[in-house]
C-alpha cells in the first residue's frame, strides 16, 4: 500500500451530460494514482449521470450530487469548497485529456513554485509558454 498523500484533486462539474462524462471518466480513471483524487460534482442531473459514475466509485472516484440544480456557478464553486488537496484541476466533462495528462501535470506540480497553472488543451493551444508569478500579471 502506498503512503503517498494526494496532492491533486481533479474536479469535474457536470449537469445532464452523462455521455460526455462517461468518456471523460474512461480517459482519466486509468491515469489515477495515490497522488490524485477524482471527484464528480453533479448539479442534480435528470439524466443517468449517477448510473454512469456508479461503476467508477469502486475505483476511488468520488461523487457529490446536489439535491437541486444550484446553477453553474454554485456547482463550480462547490469544487473549490470541497477540495482537500494542495492542487485543484477544474476539468469540464468535455475537455479532452490526453492519455498522459495526469502524469504530465503531476510532474509540473512537483517541480514548479506556483499558485496557479493554466495549460493548453488538445483543442486550444498557445504559441508560447509564459510563467506568471502574480495576479496582476495574470490578469494582463
Amino acid at each position: 500500500m502506498s503512503t503517498e498523500s494526494p496532492i491533486l484533486t481533479i474536479a469535474i462539474p457536470t449537469y445532464n451530460r452523462a455521455g460526455a462524462l462517461q468518456a471523460q471518466l474512461a480517459r482519466l480513471v486509468p491515469q489515477l494514482s495515490p497522488a490524485v483524487r477524482l471527484r464528480v460534482f453533479d448539479n442534480a442531473s435528470p439524466d443517468n449521470t449517477r448510473e454512469i459514475v456508479a461503476p467508477y466509485l469502486a475505483q476511488g472516484v468520488g461523487y457529490a450530487c446536489a439535491v437541486a440544480n444550484c446553477g453553474w456557478g454554485r456547482n463550480f464553486f462547490r469544487c473549490f469548497e470541497e477540495c482537500q488537496t494542495e492542487w485543484l484541476w477544474m476539468l469540464s466533462d468535455d475537455d479532452l485529456a490526453t492519455p498522459t495528462a495526469v502524469a504530465d501535470l503531476l510532474a509540473v506540480l512537483k517541480c514548479v513554485d506556483a499558485n496557479f497553472i493554466h495549460t493548453s488543451s488538445i483543442t486550444r493551444s498557445y504559441d508560447s509558454e509564459v510563467m506568471v508569478t502574480d495576479l496582476p500579471s495574470y490578469l494582463q
